[in-house]
């Protein structure tokens, strides 16, 4: 592994290797990938569902909206609406939850059509 020199707030040098070796810290390329993509599918709701449960052992996930309506979705255990929401999947969209992230995850569609496909990796 090469080291880059870097200056801290305290103006002393250290190494990127240095400032990445604290123990809570698992380098990318250590990191054990997902080996397990378990599906599921949630129906459409006009009112707010839980569409991923938290997940402790989440590596990562996917959702698409098979829907003729925009999906909310948030992040967290908000309740979802069409004016709080984390992120809008357009129909026929696909989105990548955010690597690490694992809460629960709510939605609400405009109107109740379709289904969201979930893939959940662990």
């Amino acid at each position: 592994m090469t080291n880059i020199s870097i200056t801290n707030h305290a103006g002393s040098a250290e190494t990127i290797a240095t400032r990445l070796s604290g123990s809570d810290h698992v380098p990318l390329h250590q990191q054990l990938p997902p080996t397990t993509g378990t599906l599921s599918s949630v129906a459409s709701s006009a009112t707010d569902v839980l569409v991923l449960a938290a997940n402790a052992n989440r590596l990562g996930a996917t959702i698409f909206n098979s829907s003729t309506q925009i999906l909310y979705l948030v992040l967290g255990t908000t309740t979802s609406s069409t004016t709080v929401y984390s992120v809008q999947i357009a129909v026929s969209g696909y989105y990548e939850v955010p690597y690490g992230f694992t809460g629960q995850i709510r939605g609400i569609w405009a109107s109740a059509n379709g289904s969201a496909k979930i893939t959940e990796l662990t």
